[in-house]
């Protein structure tokens, strides 16, 4: 299990800053993209990511507090 704020997604896990302003630490794309890499980095069958705004502050209109963002990868298939 790791747990990753925005620089160690950017220094563990190799995702790019650009992508991150473009996309939001909380997003489709780079939730997905955290469990790719980290499937990669840890030779596993499957990984999980989890993204989301926990609260109690952090939240807006588009992602507001408890938004939970999940993405799975295992051999041969991506959700």
């Amino acid at each position: 299990m790791a747990v990753a704020y925005t620089h160690a997604k950017m220094t563990v896990l190799g995702v790019e800053r650009d992508r991150l302003e473009r996309f939001t630490a909380v997003s489709p794309e780079i939730t997905l993209e955290i469990a790719k890499k980290v499937k990669r980095i840890t030779c596993s069958d499957l990984a999980l990511a989890i993204t989301g705004v926990a609260g109690p502050s952090g939240g807006d209109w588009e992602k507001p507090v408890g938004t939970v963002l999940i993405a799975l990868t295992l051999i041969g298939m991506v959700r």
